[in-house]
C-alpha cells in the first residue's frame, strides 16, 4: 500500500488551526493489530490491577485506563510508531530530529463517569517543570469510530484563538491535569476507525464520557524534536530517536 503523504494544504491547516483529522488513514491490516494489541493491554492492565500492581490516581476501575509503555514488549506496537506514516507525520510537524516522548492506549469503559477537562499535552510538560522544551507533535489513533457519544475530542481551534504558551494547568479531584478556558465551546471531532488526529502540544482539547456498550479505543503517541532530560540528563520519559537529520532511523540503519 502506498504511504499516506501529507498535502500542501494539509500543512497549512495544522499551522493555521493546531491540528489535523487524517481519516482512515491507517488500513485495515494495521487497524487491526492496534485494536488486537489495545485488547491485550487491557486485559495485561487488569490482571496487573487485580495484583494489585498497578495503582495511581489517572487509573480507575471500570472507568478509563492510561497503559503506557507496550511498545517495549509488542512489536506490533513498535513497528506501528517507526511507520511510514509516523515519519512523515514527524518530519513535517517535528522536525529533522524527532523522538518518541511517550506512547500510550487511552481505553474509556462503557458509561463511564470521569470525563477529561480541558488541557494542553504540553500542559503536563510544564507543569512538571519542563516547559521550556518545545511543545511535542500528538498523534491521537482512533481504533474505534469514534462519536460524541463514546467520547469523541472536543479541540480550541487556533484559529478561534491564538494559544502561543501553555495556560497554568492544576490536577482536578480525579488526578488528570487542567487549564481554565474559560466557558469554552471548542469543535468536536468525530472521526472513523482508523483515523489519525494530529495535535500541537499548545491545542487545548477535551473529550466527553464514553455512554456507549463498548470501550472506547485510540492509541496516542507523541514526537520531541530533542529528549527532554532531568536534572541528571536523564530522560524524564521515552526518547526513542524516530529521525536524525531527517532520516528515519531504521532507514538508516539499514543502509549501513
Amino acid at each position: 500500500m502506498t504511504p499516506r503523504r501529507l498535502t500542501p494544504d494539509e500543512r497549512d491547516a495544522f499551522a493555521r488551526e493546531g491540528y489535523l483529522v487524517m481519516e482512515r488513514a491507517l488500513p485495515p491490516d494495521r487497524l487491526g493489530a492496534l485494536r488486537a494489541e489495545a485488547d491485550h493491554a487491557l486485559a495485561w492492565h487488569e490482571g496487573e490491577i487485580a495484583a494489585k500492581k498497578t495503582v495511581d490516581r489517572l487509573n480507575y476501575v471500570g472507568e478509563h485506563y492510561f497503559i503506557p509503555g507496550r511498545s517495549r514488549e509488542r512489536p506490533a506496537l513498535a513497528d506501528y510508531l517507526r511507520s511510514a506514516l509516523m515519519v512523515e507525520c514527524a518530519k513535517a510537524f517535528v522536525g529533522v530530529e524527532a523522538y518518541l516522548f511517550i506512547e500510550l492506549f487511552v481505553l474509556k469503559l462503557p458509561h463511564n463517569r470521569v470525563p477529561f477537562g480541558w488541557h494542553q499535552d504540553h500542559g503536563y510538560v510544564d507543569a512538571y517543570g519542563y516547559g521550556h522544551y518545545a511543545p511535542n507533535l500528538s498523534l491521537w489513533t482512533a481504533l474505534d469510530d469514534v462519536t460524541a457519544e463514546n467520547g469523541a475530542l472536543e479541540v480550541l481551534p487556533f484559529t478561534e484563538r491564538r494559544f502561543d504558551a501553555v495556560r497554568a494547568h492544576r490536577q482536578d479531584e480525579h488526578g488528570n491535569f487542567v487549564a481554565d478556558f474559560g466557558s469554552a465551546v471548542g469543535t468536536l471531532l468525530p472521526v472513523p476507525a482508523g483515523s489519525v488526529i494530529l495535535m500541537s502540544g499548545l491545542l487545548p482539547h477535551r473529550s466527553g464520557l464514553n455512554r456507549s456498550e463498548g470501550v472506547r479505543r485510540a492509541y496516542l503517541c507523541q514526537f520531541s524534536p530533542r529528549p527532554v532530560l532531568d536534572a541528571r540528563d536523564r530522560p524524564i520519559q521515552m526518547a526513542v530517536p524516530l529521525l536524525r537529520d531527517g532520516v528515519a532511523v531504521r532507514e538508516a540503519e539499514k543502509s549501513r
